[in-house]
Parts: C-alpha cells; sequence; structure tokens
C-alpha cells in the first residue's frame, strides 16, 4: 500500500488568472504576513495609547483607560467574536 502523491499540481495553470496554484498559494501568504503585521502595529499602537492613557493625573482620562483596559481584558474573547460576527451578519441581511 503505497500513495502517490501528485506534487505537480502546485505547478499547474490556475483556472482565474495568469498564474499557478503555487502563486495562489504565495500570493495568500503573502497578504497574511502583510495583514498580520498591519495589525500587530495597529494593536501596539492602540494598546500602548490606552496604557498611557491609564497613567496620566486626570481621573476621566484615567478612567477612561481603565474602563477600555479592563473591557477587553475581562470579557472573553470568544463573546467578542460573536457579537462583532452578529452585528456584521445583521448588516449583511438587509
Amino acid at each position: 500500500m503505497s500513495i502517490d502523491w501528485n506534487w505537480g499540481i502546485f505547478l499547474q495553470q490556475a483556472p482565474f488568472g495568469n498564474t499557478t496554484y503555487l502563486g495562489w498559494i504565495w500570493s495568500g501568504f503573502q497578504v497574511t504576513i502583510a495583514l498580520s503585521i498591519c495589525a500587530w502595529i495597529i494593536a501596539f499602537l492602540v494598546g500602548s495609547f490606552f496604557g498611557i492613557l491609564r497613567t496620566v493625573p486626570n481621573r476621566f482620562l484615567s478612567g477612561l483607560g481603565t474602563l477600555y483596559v479592563e473591557l477587553f481584558r475581562n470579557v472573553p474573547l470568544i463573546v467578542q467574536f460573536f457579537t462583532g460576527s452578529d452585528a456584521q451578519w445583521n448588516e449583511n441581511s438587509r
């Protein structure tokens, strides 16, 4: 019993566009890396802003920073995903 792997499919012409399947995979990898880097930079900047906001002497700004941090820290990530995806589904259903 042996498995015959067909690795040549990666070099075949893709049905859409002027590229191969391997080109699609490489393009998807590049987009994934670019989006990951952009998301990390945005998260770092927003997190730094609200982290610094918690240290200012103004009670309102400090409270605003604390509210943001505690809200996202104490709400489970799966609940945040479902809340955001529910809003997206409701928007698309109209």
